[in-house]
């Protein structure tokens, strides 16, 4: 396939895509961006589809990827590397995504080859890592991310996938980002609110310019393990007394209108919701 649609659905060709997500403009199925040595830049689709005339079913005839595979399964380190090198060479890392088992050999490879591997088969190998759920690849994440290989642009993307592929992120991870990224208050919320159950709240609390994310994702965790709107009502004012002298006014609505959205998804027209709207419109509209 010469084209496809991407993120935003406008049609984009093979030639001037670059790795991202993309959809077939026939059935809408997701796609691939596939750049070979000795092909023309393309899209294929990642499952084949018989009902869409733009689905072609794979012919791998330069490779076996069973053997590859296997190859990876294996305990043979030194034949980790030439697997690898088979499967960037002709676009393929694809077929390691989401599994568990590779996360050995990707980590070889990006430490053997550190040095010498170029920018893009170094993001599309960091972008395969952080699609395995485990908890070493959040580790990688962070060991390979801080490195000058990616640039800023770069590096933003692959948190905000990690955030799409409802990957948790590490408190090293989480602290470069506070440091060093700036990501969307919506964003740094989800990732604060997604992997919170597993962060100590005193660590994270140290980075004071996201306190008020810290707090509004304390406070609906507590809200959804309880669902006791009093108790709610208790620990909000206590939060109001003690820290939003700290807060500037965007901070503190940001902080009132998550929290609101999130009740609404739990339940609707309560009177904690109705409390916290009321805040709202008393920082737009008084002097506190």
């Amino acid at each position: 396939m010469e084209e496809a649609l991407n993120a935003e659905k406008k049609i984009i060709t093979a030639e001037k895509a670059v790795h991202g997500i993309y959809f077939c403009i026939e059935c809408g199925e997701k796609v691939h961006l596939r750049r070979m040595i000795d092909k023309a830049p393309h899209f294929y689709h990642y499952k084949y589809n018989e009902i869409c005339t733009l689905s072609i079913k794979s012919n791998n005839s330069f490779f076996n990827v069973d053997d590859i595979i296997n190859i990876l399964k294996s305990k043979y380190k030194e034949r980790w590397s030439e697997a690898i090198n088979k499967l960037i060479k002709y676009d393929f890392l694809e077929v390691l995504t989401g599994k568990d088992w590779a996360l050995n050999p990707l980590d070889y490879y990006m430490n053997k080859y550190f040095n010498i591997i170029d920018k893009n088969t170094f993001f599309k190998l960091l972008s395969t890592i952080i699609s395995i759920d485990n908890e070493k690849s959040e580790q990688l994440l962070y060991k390979f991310i801080v490195s000058n290989k990616l640039s800023y642009n770069e590096k933003k993307y692959l948190i905000e996938c990690t955030l799409k592929n409802n990957r948790p992120i590490n408190i090293e991870t989480f602290e470069y980002i506070v440091n060093n990224i700036e990501l969307s208050n919506s964003i740094m919320f989800e990732i604060i609110y997604k992997k919170m159950g597993s962060m100590e709240y005193n660590k994270l609390l140290k980075e004071s310019k996201c306190e008020y994310l810290i707090f509004a994702s304390k406070l609906l965790k507590s809200f959804i393990k309880n669902r006791n709107e009093d108790g709610l009502y208790v620990e909000f004012l206590n939060i109001k007394e003690k820290h939003y002298k700290f807060w500037s006014e965007a901070e503190k609505m940001f902080f009132l209108k998550i929290i609101v959205k999130k009740i609404r998804t739990i339940k609707k027209n309560t009177d904690m919701e109705k409390l916290l709207i009321q805040e709202d419109l008393k920082l737009k509209y008084y002097v506190q």
